[in-house]
């Protein structure tokens, strides 16, 4: 059986994700992803089909709005979120 995917593991969206809260919005595009990033692998498999059409709608506003984020950043917020005790092991 195939093992499911964390938002940090997933290579079509984990980019964007990213992105989206590096943006620093408070919109609902940026508190989802931040739910996604936090989200274990069970219940990001239930919310990924939704963040795939996400993307696929508001692309463009990501590509727009959001710089390029520096993949240290992806590390750094791993490790904040592994100290907060926000992914479930």
């Amino acid at each position: 059986m195939k093992d499911k995917p964390t938002a940090f593991d997933d290579r079509e969206l984990s980019d964007w994700l990213m992105n989206l809260i590096a943006d620093g919005s408070q919109d609902f595009l940026s508190s989802l992803a931040e739910v996604a990033v936090t989200a274990d692998a069970e219940d990001y498999c239930v919310i990924r089909p939704a963040l795939v059409e996400f993307r696929r709608r508001y692309c463009d506003r990501a590509r727009k709005r959001v710089a390029a984020v520096d993949f240290s950043q992806r590390e750094s917020f791993r490790l904040k979120l592994g100290a907060q005790g926000g992914q479930k092991q």
